[in-house]
C-alpha cells in the first residue's frame, strides 16, 4: 500500500477525508450517544446523604496525661465508633421498628458509610443509596444512636477501672523518671559519652594512638631510605626526591594531647647549607676555569681560587658527615617515640576494653527504661479505650451540617456520561475514518495515480446517474451540458493535443479488470468526436463480452471476428448509427480463438485500412489484466487509453496493467479516472472540480461541441 509522503500536515486533505468518510464517524458516535442515553435513562438514580460533624471532649477525670497525644487520633477513634458494627446493629433495629425493613431489600438497609477528615477537625459523613428518605433516616440515626451508646456504657465500675489505671500510670511514670537518673548518673561514672551514637573516649584515643604509629612507622621507613642512600655515597640532594610522610595531628576533642608536626626525615630545610655549599663551589669553579684561561698555575689569582675551592670542598664533606649525624640522632628519637606510642596503645585499649564490659549493663539499664516505656504506653493506651467506652470524657457531637440529600443524584452523572460518550464516538469513529483511509488502496485523485505511474491524467470522469439505468442513457446528450459532458470535451481536447506531437489516429480503450466503464469512455469519446465533425469510427474489439452494438440497436452477426475470418467484408460489417460522422463496427460472433484473430496480420491490414477511410478510430478492448486481447490491440492501436474506475481500483492492479502495457511496448496516451464522487474529487482535483462548477447555473441546450 502506498500512500503520499507527509512532509506536513494536509488540513485540507484531512478535512476532505471527514467529509468523504462521515458515514463511517457518524456511526460510531450516534451509537455511543444512544447507549450513554439509554444507559440515564434505564439506571435508578443514586443519592447521597452528607453531613458534616464535630467532636469535643469534657474531662472529668485528671487524665490530663492520657491525653498527651494529638487531638486528631482521637477524632479517629470517635469515627471509627460511628461505623462500628455495635453502632450498625443499633440503627437496623430502629429501621425495623420504623417499618422500612418491609418497603426496602436487605442490601439496602444498611448503606456503607464513608468519612474523610477536613481542617479544623471536621468529619465529613457520607452514605450512598436509591431511597433518599431512608438515608436520611440512617444518617440521624447513627448519630442518635452513637449518642445512645455511649451514655449507656457509663458506669461507676469503669471509672473504677479508670482510676486505678490512672494511678498505675503515674506510678510507671515515676519508675521511669528513676531509672532515667540512674542511666545518667552510670554514665557519669563511666566516661559514657554520647554512648551508642559518638563511641565512648577510651575508644576514641585509642584510634588516635593507632593512626599516630602508623604515622611513625612510616616516617621511620622513609628515614632508614635516606640513611641509606647517605652510607652509599649518594649526593644529599637526592633525599629531596625521596617521599615525605605527612604526620597527623590528634586533637584534644579526640582524646589525645596536641602533638605538633614530627617529621624526623631529612627535608628541604636541612639541605640549605649543603646546597649554598654547592653553589659556592660551582662559583669558585667557573671563575677558577676562568683565570685558568688567562693566568698560568702558579699565578696568585690562580693559587688563591683553588684553595678557597678545597676549602669548600672540605665543609662540603664536613655538612654530609653532619647530615648523616643529624638523621641517625632523629631516628634514634623516632624510634623511642614508637616505643612509647605502642606503649600508650596498650594500656588505652585495655581501658577501652573496660568500658565495654561496662556497656552491658548500661545496656541493660537501657532496656528497663524501654521495657517501663511501652508498658505505659500500654496502660494509657487502655485508659483511653475505657474512657472512649464509658463516657467518662463527655463526648459532644456538633453538627455543623445536619444530614441532608444533595439536590442531584450522584449516578448515573448524566452530563459527564453523556459528555464521555460523545469523545468516545467521537473518538471511535474518528479512528476508524483514519483506518479506513490508511487501509484504502484504491485510487481516488491525480496525486494517487502519480504515486505509481508517470503517464498524465487526461481527464476525471464524474459519475453519472444515466450510466446506471438503460441502454439509452449510457450515450450522453452532447447538447445539454452536464460535468460528464464536460470532462469528455476534456479529454477530446486533451487527446488532440496530444496528437498535435504524434498522430493518434487509432485509440485502444483498456482497463486493468472489468467493471471500471472502459465501454462507456469509448462509446462517449467517439460520439464526443463524431459531434465535432471528425469522421469517426467507433470498433467493438472485446471479442469475448462485446456490447456496444445494444447502444445502437444493431446486431451482432457481422463484425470484426467475421471479418477477420473471411465471412463477411467490412462494407456488409461496418454500421451507420443515428448519431452524424459516427460508425460502428460490432465485435462480430465470438469466435474460440480471439487472440489469433486479434494478433494476426488481417488485423493490422484491417487497422491500417480504416486509418485511410476514418479521421479517429475508437477501440473498445478487453480489460489487460483478464485477457491478453487488450494489449495486444493496445500494440497495433496508436496508442492505449487506460481506464481507471475512481475509488474503486486497486493501485496494485492498475501498476500491474501498466507495467504489462510497457513491457510489451505498447504506448499509453494517457489515463481516464472514471466514476468518480464529487466527495473524492472535490479536493483532490482542483481543476476537474473548476470545471464542474464553471456553468452550472446554465439550463437548457450547450454548444454541440
Amino acid at each position: 500500500m502506498e500512500h503520499a509522503s507527509s512532509e506536513g500536515v494536509d488540513l485540507g486533505a484531512q478535512l476532505h477525508m471527514l467529509r468523504r468518510r462521515w458515514l463511517v464517524i457518524l456511526v460510531p458516535f450516534v451509537a455511543a450517544l444512544c447507549l450513554a442515553v439509554l444507559y440515564v435513562a434505564l439506571k435508578p438514580p443514586v443519592w447521597r446523604v452528607t453531613a458534616k460533624l464535630q467532636f469535643g471532649t469534657g474531662m472529668n477525670l485528671p487524665l490530663r496525661e492520657v491525653y498527651k497525644e494529638s487531638s486528631g487520633q482521637y477524632v479517629l477513634a470517635q469515627m471509627e465508633l460511628l461505623g462500628s458494627e455495635t453502632v450498625k446493629q443499633r440503627v437496623l433495629k430502629r429501621a425495623e421498628e420504623s417499618g422500612w425493613s418491609r418497603l426496602l431489600p436487605e442490601p439496602e438497609r444498611a448503606p456503607k458509610l464513608r468519612f474523610r477528615l477536613r481542617p479544623g477537625e471536621i468529619v465529613e459523613m457520607t452514605a450512598d443509596g436509591k431511597n433518599p428518605d431512608y438515608l436520611l433516616f440512617y444518617a440521624n440515626a447513627v448519630i442518635q444512636e452513637t449518642l445512645a451508646l455511649k451514655e449507656e456504657q457509663k458506669g461507676q465500675s469503669a471509672e473504677e477501672a479508670l482510676s486505678d489505671l490512672t494511678q498505675q500510670i503515674s506510678q510507671i511514670a515515676a519508675e521511669m523518671r528513676q531509672d532515667e537518673a540512674r542511666l545518667a548518673a552510670y554514665e557519669r561514672r563511666h566516661s559514657i559519652i554520647g554512648y551508642g551514637e559518638l563511641g565512648n573516649l577510651a575508644a576514641r584515643q585509642a584510634e588516635a594512638l593507632r593512626i599516630r604509629l602508623s604515622d611513625l612507622a612510616t616516617q621511620r621507613k622513609v628515614a632508614e631510605m635516606q640513611m641509606a642512600e647517605l652510607e652509599s655515597g649518594a649526593s644529599p640532594l637526592v633525599l629531596e626526591g625521596a617521599p615525605q610522610p605527612v604526620s597527623s595531628e590528634t586533637s584534644a576533642a579526640e582524646g589525645g594531647t596536641e602533638g605538633s608536626a614530627s617529621l624526623y626525615a631529612i627535608t628541604s630545610a636541612d639541605l640549605k647549607v649543603y646546597r649554598d655549599l654547592l653553589r659556592q663551589k660551582s662559583a669558585l669553579s667557573a671563575e677558577l676555569e676562568k683565570a685558568l684561561s688567562v693566568f698560568r698555575e702558579t699565578h696568585p689569582k690562580v693559587v688563591a681560587l683553588k684553595q678557597n675551592l678545597a676549602d669548600i670542598e672540605r665543609q662540603i664533606q664536613q655538612e654530609v658527615s653532619g647530615l648523616r649525624s643529624l638523621l641517625e640522632s632523629r631516628l634514634r628519637a623516632l624510634k623511642m617515640e614508637e616505643t612509647a606510642v605502642r606503649s600508650a596503645l596498650k594500656e588505652t585499649e585495655a581501658r577501652a576494653s573496660s568500658i565495654s564490659g561496662s556497656a552491658a549493663e548500661y545496656e541493660n539499664l537501657k532496656k528497663e527504661i524501654e521495657r517501663k516505656q511501652k508498658l505505659y504506653l500500654l496502660l494509657v493506651e487502655r485508659a483511653k479505650e475505657i474512657d472512649l467506652a464509658s463516657g467518662s470524657g463527655v463526648v459532644k457531637i456538633s453538627q455543623l451540617e445536619a444530614p441532608h440529600i444533595l439536590p442531584e443524584p450522584v449516578s448515573p452523572r448524566r452530563k459527564r456520561t453523556v459528555a464521555l460518550a460523545i469523545l468516545i464516538g467521537l473518538g471511535t469513529g474518528l479512528g476508524l475514518a483514519a483506518m479506513l483511509e490508511y487501509l484504502d488502496d484504491t485510487i481516488r485523485s491525480e496525486a494517487d495515480l502519480k504515486q505509481i505511474s508517470d503517464i498524465p491524467l487526461l481527464s476525471v470522469i464524474p459519475r453519472h446517474a444515466g450510466w446506471e439505468a438503460t441502454n439509452d442513457e449510457k450515450i450522453l446528450d452532447f447538447e445539454t451540458w452536464t460535468p460528464a459532458l464536460e470532462a469528455f470535451r476534456r479529454l477530446r481536447t486533451n487527446i488532440l493535443f496530444l496528437s498535435s506531437e504524434r498522430p493518434l489516429s487509432s485509440l485502444a480503450v483498456t482497463s486493468s479488470v472489468p467493471q471500471e466503464g472502459k465501454t462507456q469512455i469509448a462509446l462517449n469519446l467517439a460520439v464526443s468526436f463524431a459531434y465535432m465533425g471528425t469522421k469517426t469510427l467507433l470498433v467493438d474489439a472485446d471479442l469475448r463480452r462485446g456490447i456496444l452494438h445494444s447502444y445502437f440497436g444493431a446486431e451482432k452477426d457481422g463484425g470484426v471476428s467475421t471479418v477477420l475470418s473471411g465471412q463477411r467484408s467490412l462494407e456488409e460489417s461496418v454500421v451507420q448509427t443515428r448519431i452524424p460522422n459516427l460508425s460502428l463496427l460490432p465485435c462480430g460472433e465470438s469466435p474460440p480463438n480471439p487472440v489469433e484473430l486479434l494478433s494476426s496480420v488481417k488485423m493490422r491490414e484491417l487497422l491500417a485500412r480504416l486509418s485511410e477511410e476514418y479521421q479517429r478510430i475508437i477501440i473498445d478492448t478487453a480489460p489487460v489484466i483478464a485477457v491478453p486481447d487488450g494489449v495486444v490491440v493496445s500494440l497495433m492501436s496508436s496508442a492505449a487509453l487506460f481506464v481507471v474506475r475512481g475509488s474503486q481500483t486497486s493501485r496494485v492492479l492498475v501498476r500491474q496493467a501498466l507495467r504489462n502495457l510497457a513491457d510489451r511496448g505498447a504506448l499509453v496516451a494517457g489515463v481516464v479516472l472514471n466514476n468518480v464522487r464529487p466527495q473524492d474529487w472535490e479536493y483532490r482535483t482542483y481543476p476537474y472540480r473548476y470545471g464542474y462548477t464553471y456553468g452550472t447555473h446554465r439550463k437548457g441546450r450547450g454548444a454541440p461541441a
